[in-house]
């Protein structure tokens, strides 16, 4: 067996090529010209006796055994890298951590509990991605991922951070030209504004606070859009009513900018939950991370455990 062939960069290209999914990417994030990634996945194949990927002239796949060979070398990398943290002379948060959350709750709490973090870790590099898409960690080369909702990704291992609560809002100047303050089944025929992407939007359970009776209700509105922030905005602006979490809106509710409306009503709770490749986190500047933002989320409002 020639050693060699084996070694850690043959592994690191291999693996850049099946997360990148192209011989150029892998070779451009890499820092190594196109044909030493072709010649290091050639020799790897001849050492195993195996192929391990499947080219096409779009695109390229994993062989079963090209599979394996790929959780096992992120298993050796993410050791190798590991060993050198812990017994080396580089502080243990010292690297890169690639980390996705949703784009209302990332750019009013997650940008300042990410840069508290690295004050307090000067050496860690993060690259922060925000998006409301449901991503590919693995595909995707990301580290930690914060999400709200259920989530069902069996590959993955899920650390449930906390539940964010919801509530009712509405401007002061629609409530002055409604009239009156709305009560709980006169919502329906109020004008609300909904997201686009979340299923069912306009179809919600509520349950009375004094005697827990839980009743559905049906919103209705000719606008939809896709960010919690402009629901925000529009609802701020007169729009209408809109359920929303209580961190997307806290602002404005101590400022009066929006008012919380059928206050005797609650609605259930989302689950906030940090999503992480398994092998990543035994990265310890990846571990500090997480740690770090499962005691600064609840600092949030309107989430708690």
């Amino acid at each position: 067996m020639n050693k060699k062939n084996l070694s850690l960069d043959r592994m690191r290209t291999f693996v850049r090529v099946a997360e990148s999914g192209k011989f150029s990417k892998a070779a451009k994030e890499l820092g190594i010209a196109q044909p030493s990634v072709t010649r290091h996945i050639a020799e790897l194949e001849e050492e195993l006796h195996s192929p391990l990927i499947t080219r096409t002239t779009r695109s390229l796949t994993l062989t079963s055994e090209g599979k394996m060979f790929y959780d096992k070398c992120v298993e050796i990398l993410n050791l190798v890298e590991n060993l050198t943290q812990t017994v080396g002379k580089n502080s243990s948060t010292e690297g890169k951590i690639k980390v996705s959350c949703t784009v209302s709750l990332g750019v009013l709490y997650f940008c300042k509990i990410i840069n508290k973090f690295q004050s307090m870790n000067p050496n860690t590099n993060i690259e922060l991605s925000l998006t409301d898409e449901r991503i590919d960690l693995v595909k995707d080369d990301v580290d930690i991922a914060i999400r709200l909702g259920p989530l069902s990704d069996s590959s993955l291992k899920l650390k449930v951070l906390g539940s964010s609560e919801r509530l009712f809002v509405s401007s002061p100047s629609y409530l002055n030209d409604l009239g009156y303050s709305p009560k709980i089944n006169d919502l329906a025929k109020l004008d609300c504004v909904l997201m686009k992407n979340i299923i069912n939007s306009e179809k919600l359970s509520v349950a009375n606070k004094g005697n827990d009776e839980v009743i559905d209700i049906k919103l209705s509105g000719n606008l939809k859009v896709d960010n919690g922030l402009a629901v925000k905005e529009l609802v701020a602006d007169g729009r209408g009513i809109a359920p929303v979490h209580n961190w997307l809106v806290n602002d404005y509710l101590l400022s009066n900018s929006l008012l919380e409306i059928v206050k005797d009503y609650s609605l259930p709770a989302v689950q906030l939950s940090l999503l992480y490749v398994p092998q990543k986190a035994e990265l310890l500047r990846v571990r500090a991370l997480i740690d770090f933002i499962s005691e600064e989320c609840l600092k949030i409002p309107g989430i708690s455990k």
